[in-house]
Order: C-alpha cells, then sequence, then structure tokens
C-alpha cells in the first residue's frame, strides 16, 4: 500500500440517504502501487508547521511568472488563462449523464469530465475558498450573485438568514465553496490522460482539480474540512491530511434526489518525504484559478 494514501482500498457502500423536505441546489458541482513503508527506527523529526489555507479570495487575476511565458507564450498572461481540471458529482439533471456527454451513472465523480473516478475518491485537501451563492431557481435563466462576505450580500439587498419569503424574492445567498483537491492518477491511464496528473510521487502520479459546493453539499464538504482546519489540524494544514468523499443522496419532495459530496477524515502525514511533497504542491495552488461552476 502507498505511503500516501487513505489506509485502504475498500469500496464505499451505498450512498447514504438523507431525507429533507425541499431538495437545495443541484450542488457540488454537478457536474476525483508506491513501495511499501520502510520500517523506521525512530519516528521521523516532526514536520514544521504549516500555514492555513482556508481563505477568502476576492475575484482578481495574478500575473504569472512560469517557464515560456516571455517565450513560448507572448502577452499578458493571468491565472484566467491557466485551466484547472473540475471534479464534478453527477446528479440526475446533470449534462453528464446525456450520452453525447459521456453518460456518466448517476452518483459518480468525474474527472475533467472525462474520467470516471466511480463512488470513492481519495484525496488531500489543498485550499478551500468559502463565498456566499444567491439561492436562484434551478432551471431559470437567472444567473446567481456570487460575493465574498456578508457584507458584499447586505450590499446587494440580501440576507444569510433562510426564509421562505427571501428565497422566494431571491434574496436569500447560501454558503458556498470551491475546494481544490489533490487525487491520484487512476491505473490505466494513456499518456494523454497522465498530462492533467502532472504531479509525482514515489512512482504515483496525481493531479489537482477543482470542485464547488453549496447548500447541503457546504454543509457535507467544506465545512467539515474547516471544522477540521480550525481543531486539530490548526497547526499542521489542511493538506497533510488524506480524506475521502462519497456521495449522499437526498431525498425531497415529489420523489425528488440529489447527491451531495460527504468528506471524511482518514490519516494525518508526518513522514517528512510526503510532508515536503504535499507542501509544495500545496505552494503552487492559485486561489483566483479555480474556476466556477461548470457541468
Amino acid at each position: 500500500m502507498s505511503i500516501l494514501s487513505f489506509g485502504d482500498t475498500s469500496e464505499a457502500a451505498a450512498p447514504a440517504k438523507t431525507e429533507e423536505a425541499a431538495p437545495a441546489t443541484q450542488e457540488a458541482v454537478q457536474e476525483k502501487t508506491a513501495p511499501a513503508e520502510k520500517t523506521k527506527e525512530s519516528a521521523p523529526a516532526p514536520a514544521p508547521e504549516a500555514k492555513q489555507e482556508v481563505v477568502a479570495a476576492a475575484e482578481t487575476t495574478h500575473a504569472l511568472a512560469a517557464p515560456g511565458v516571455g517565450t513560448n507564450v507572448v502577452g499578458e498572461i493571468d491565472s484566467d488563462d491557466i485551466e484547472t481540471p473540475r471534479l464534478n458529482l453527477v446528479n440526475p439533471l446533470s449534462p453528464l449523464k446525456k450520452p453525447a456527454n459521456g453518460g456518466f451513472p448517476e452518483g459518480h465523480f468525474v474527472f475533467n469530465k472525462t474520467l470516471d473516478l466511480g463512488k470513492q475518491v481519495d484525496f488531500v485537501p489543498l485550499l478551500v475558498v468559502k463565498k456566499y451563492q444567491q439561492k436562484v431557481p434551478y432551471e431559470g435563466e437567472i444567473d446567481a450573485n456570487v460575493v465574498d462576505t456578508k457584507a458584499e450580500v447586505r450590499a446587494a439587498g440580501g440576507t444569510t438568514v433562510y426564509s421562505k419569503e427571501a428565497r422566494e424574492e431571491m434574496r436569500f445567498y447560501e454558503d458556498m465553496a470551491h475546494i481544490v483537491v489533490l487525487i491520484k492518477a487512476p491505473e490505466g491511464l494513456d499518456e494523454d490522460e497522465l498530462l492533467n496528473f502532472p504531479e509525482e510521487f514515489q512512482g504515483e502520479r496525481w493531479g489537482k482539480a477543482a470542485m464547488t459546493v453549496s447548500g447541503g453539499g457546504y454543509r457535507d464538504s467544506a465545512r467539515k474540512l474547516i471544522t477540521a482546519l480550525a481543531n486539530k489540524l490548526s497547526k499542521i494544514g489542511l493538506h497533510r491530511s488524506m480524506w475521502r468523499m462519497t456521495p449522499n443522496e437526498h431525498n425531497g419532495k415529489n420523489d425528488t434526489y440529489w447527491f451531495t459530496p460527504a468528506m471524511r477524515q482518514g490519516p494525518i502525514f508526518n513522514d517528512p518525504e510526503v510532508v515536503a511533497f504535499l507542501d509544495e504542491v500545496q505552494s503552487t495552488v492559485d486561489p483566483s484559478n479555480i474556476g466556477t461552476q461548470d457541468d
């Protein structure tokens, strides 16, 4: 078993079901074997503390200083020009269910709209960006307003306190987050597919992906990550721990149902090689280059 793993490879059980009065959004971004661990005679030296990576980032762009800019690429290049693969959870109304878009099964996680990862994804959380999203009809023609702070919600005439009236008037803003994760490349990928997994550690390939959660999806995932960071991970950071996500099924009125990603924490890493690898990968994450909910 890889030293950088959740600790077991068991398949996820059937998705848990949660009874709810009415569906939230189709959130959760509707559409993520190296050598065995060597025995050590003494415990590894404690890793240095890492910076906490939960941030509230403004919608800004960042100029890039990267190899090739100015030689292979000419012009003003910023984070908007770099695509981060998306990690999507297929829901009943997801376009990814359509045969033309891959025909992926409900409740499955899909990487970059092309790779089916099944119902269980082990990952390292790299970044959480908290925001607030206006609640609008799912199939309407109105684009939801997204802001960074409660002050901006109030300035827009909105509220973060739920009421039927506020929702009907589209004044209600719910918790929302963009989450950047690191996942291991599945076996059997060809060279083109491995391009999305550029990081290498002990013979395994890893890649970053971004997902967006809101409402119930936020509670099942981002809130758990933030809570863990505020407690036992406060001195080392989220990115030095492994997590697992599975689909959580919610049931609403009129036989409606939808899925959100439910996350739970696994092992915390203190092996110096693992820590160095994860610290380096996390340091490359740009809060402004995480995309938007796009299925």
